[in-house]
């Protein structure tokens, strides 16, 4: 009996040591006296929304890029892009430094090389062939064409420099072999203006009064003068909705084209060259002018006055002008919440924009270059808001005045901003 409770007893043991090692190590099965897992307690920091990611940058502050022909620039939020001018072509579109270049001719502008028809490309970066002529005397860029017959001697036409590209008046030979130059011109447009009829001689080329609410175009005034305590002026404006489109004033006496206590009027793709003034509006509002052309006049390009009296002149509109060769390209005087946006001043013997006095104007991505003295300048001028603006090279004249490319005649800019621009020079540091 003994022997047989030791035989027990020891497979007793032997069974307990076997379950054990059982729950300890497991035998590849699911171990149903081992104690469950438990999972670990929700807080509330676990309930907690996940953070939204932060938007990526598109662009960076000062950042430049063309789209297409539009010269654009990063905006404040860093997220999107702000057009600051639109160049001629995509091919002239330049980042480094933001500008746009300038075209080497004009939009279907054709010309002659030799016998050698072309025609402006149309990125306006250069020329292709159009068509071969018989001889240089069979070419004709102003008729488009190849002649049958030579020119006649006298005969004149426009074309283009062989040497530089600039524009020259020419006239056949008396040989009938070729053209030999007669005068050289300062724009292609202006050696236009001499082969075809002009209006004027007068006092005023054209006026235009009364109601309003006219259209003029492709109207040349020129050569108006009043003689001793008179005007001579192309067109002057007295009423209100008028539209003058694709004209020209041309060596007048004083205007070019004069606004006058007149609104709402649109001045589009005009020229004015060799007058005292190219274009000048007095006490006129929410008038438009835009790819208008002034060059070599007395005085001012542009010139806007809003006079003395409240309201007076404001609310007008000059964008995509071009002032080039005047004494002063844009000036503004007294005038109140006007725009120049994408205007472009360069070389003209004083300041390329100035703005002097009147309230709350607003100059938007404008390029000023070459200017003899300075390039911008807000001389006493309340609330201004200068902004992506390109103004280099400036203060070109041989003399002894001190010039920047922008300059704030008030201490620390007075009420004035001056937002992403680009520059050199500038008299305060508050212009950025």
């Amino acid at each position: 009996m003994a022997a047989v409770a030791r035989k027990i007893g020891v497979a007793g043991f032997l069974l307990s040591v076997g379950l054990a090692c059982t729950q300890l190590f497991g035998d590849g099965r699911k171990n149903t006296l081992a104690p469950l897992p438990t999972k670990p307690p929700t807080t509330a920091a676990m309930l907690q929304p996940t953070p939204a990611p932060v938007a990526a940058m598109a662009c960076t502050a000062g950042q430049y890029q063309c789209s297409g022909a539009l010269l654009q620039t990063c905006a404040d939020d860093l997220q999107s892009w702000v057009t600051v001018q639109r160049c001629a072509g995509s091919a002239l579109c330049q980042v480094s430094p933001p500008l746009c270049l300038a075209a080497a001719c004009g939009a279907d502008e054709m010309t002659c090389a030799g016998a050698v028809l072309q025609k402006c490309n149309a990125e306006r970066t250069g020329w292709d062939v159009f068509a071969s002529c018989l001889s240089p005397a069979h070419c004709n860029a102003d008729l488009r064409q190849c002649l049958i017959e030579p020119c006649n001697p006298g005969d004149r036409r426009c074309d283009r420099s062989d040497l530089d590209q600039s524009p020259v008046l020419e006239t056949c030979r008396d040989d009938r072999q070729d053209w030999a130059p007669l005068d050289s011109c300062v724009t292609r447009e202006l050696c236009d203006e001499t082969l075809n009829p002009t209006l004027g001689g007068g006092l005023v080329g054209v006026e235009l009064l009364g109601e309003g609410a006219h259209q003029i175009e492709g109207v040349i005034a020129a050569l108006s003068d009043g003689g001793a305590g008179s005007r001579g002026e192309g067109f002057v404006i007295e009423s209100d909705r008028n539209r003058l489109t694709g004209n020209s004033a041309v060596q007048n006496s004083a205007e070019g084209f004069r606004i006058v206590e007149g609104n709402r009027n649109q001045l589009i793709d005009n020229n004015a060259f060799f007058n005292e003034i190219g274009f000048q509006i007095l006490i006129g509002q929410r008038n438009v002018l835009e790819g208008n052309r002034a060059g070599d006049n007395d005085v001012f390009g542009f010139h806007l006055d809003g006079g003395p009296f409240v309201p007076g002149g404001g609310r007008n509109s000059l964008k995509e002008n071009t002032a080039t060769g005047n004494s002063t390209g844009f000036s503004l005087d007294s005038e109140l919440a006007t725009r120049l946006t994408s205007n472009v001043a360069s070389e003209n013997e004083r300041d390329g924009i100035e703005v002097f006095f009147g309230d709350r104007n607003r100059l938007t991505g404008n390029r000023v270059e070459d200017n003899g003295e300075s390039g911008i300048v807000i001389a006493s001028s309340r609330n201004a808001v200068i902004r992506l603006n390109t103004s280099l090279n400036n203060d070109r004249a041989a003399d002894d005045v001190r010039s920047f490319d922008m300059l704030d005649s008030l201490s620390d800019c007075g009420t004035s901003r001056w937002l992403g621009n680009v520059f050199v020079t500038s008299n305060e540091s508050c212009i950025r």
